[in-house]
């Protein structure tokens, strides 16, 4: 390959890879969006080495104050968008999409259902007040994916400062990284391994078929959901359902607000609930149950060793066979 210098290449553009089908650009805003069979850059600094990437995102600006139910209103009337597409929305939040499209009359788009939230939040920041189609991310008149990073086969890098790599991954949120097989991480998320989706702000999804959808959570392991704020689920077909629930080991479920179930087929329904060993169950508000088939169902109970359980408020069971 020759020298940079000597390359006959358009202003803004840089390119690399001239033996292949991938190419390397880093585009300005006078670039027009590269199409076809190759990769595609859409905003201002973004970037993409591979075949089939994207990377950068546009979208449309909405002009409401006050409170909405199900329609927004837009500075200019969103060319490019088609009855059934599903939007996200930036507000006091972002949501991903959230809404579908009903009708769009000029400047005017009515959706299926109310929106996600009633009353409009008041800001003035660059990504105020913005509307997205993630299916066609080259539709607006509003820059939103600056410096986007799409690298790999088939990846999508698509929100502000994301990077997707590997194959057939996801970066759709804000400062989002999602790499491996077939990963989507949102809002400064990150996801990584094979399936994985961390699909709530800064939630991390590692492995295989996991999934974080709790603000703030953690899934880890094959097949683990931790799917409320700050969970953590970790071994193998585990669920942190409850906030600030840990739940790990296998077939493991801590399904109430910071319950631990670890072991193999434990389980924490109740509030501050731990259940440790082999089927063993803590469904007593502040309970213990540890062991082997031990279950403690009452309040502040604690069941110990085989087959125990404590079914009163803050009775105790221990040895083989015993109930208070």
């Amino acid at each position: 390959m020759s020298d940079i210098e000597d390359l006959d290449i358009p202003e803004g553009i840089w390119e690399s890879g001239e033996e292949t089908d991938s190419a390397r650009r880093i585009i300005t805003e006078s670039t027009p969006v590269v199409t076809g069979s190759e990769s595609t850059v859409i905003s201002q600094g973004a970037l993409t080495t591979g075949v089939a990437c994207v990377a950068g995102l546009k979208g449309y600006r909405y002009t409401n104050t006050g409170n909405v139910t199900n329609s927004l209103t837009f500075a200019t009337a969103p060319t490019g968008w088609s009855v059934g597409d599903v939007v996200s929305i930036v507000n006091n939040e972002k949501y991903e999409n959230c809404a579908t499209i009903a009708s769009i009359s000029g400047t005017t788009v009515t959706f299926t259902a109310n929106l996600p939230f009633t009353s409009i939040e008041n800001d003035d920041g660059w990504d105020a007040k913005l509307a997205y189609v993630s299916e066609k991310p080259d539709v607006g008149d509003v820059e939103i994916g600056y410096g986007a990073y799409a690298e790999g086969l088939g990846t999508k890098a698509l929100n502000v400062a994301t990077h997707a790599e590997g194959m057939g991954t996801n970066a759709l949120g804000q400062y989002a990284h999602a790499e491996g097989r077939e990963t989507q991480a949102q809002y400064a998320a990150h996801a990584e391994g094979y399936g994985t989706q961390a699909t709530e702000e800064q939630a991390h999804s590692e492995g295989y078929y996991t999934t974080a959808s709790g603000k703030h959570s953690h899934a880890e392991g094959c097949r683990t959901n931790a799917t409320k704020t700050c969970a953590h689920s970790e071994g193998e077909n585990t669920t942190a359902s409850g906030n600030q629930s840990h739940s790990e080991g296998y077939n493991t479920t801590a399904s109430a607000s910071q319950t631990h179930a670890e072991g193999n087929n434990t389980k924490a329904p109740a509030n501050q609930a731990h259940a440790e060993g082999n089927s063993t169950t803590a469904s007593g508000t502040q309970s213990h149950a540890e062991g082997f088939n031990t279950t403690s169902g009452g309040g502040h109970s604690h069941s110990e060793g085989s087959w125990t359980n404590s079914g009163g408020n803050f009775s105790h069971a221990e040895g083989r066979y015993t109930t208070t």
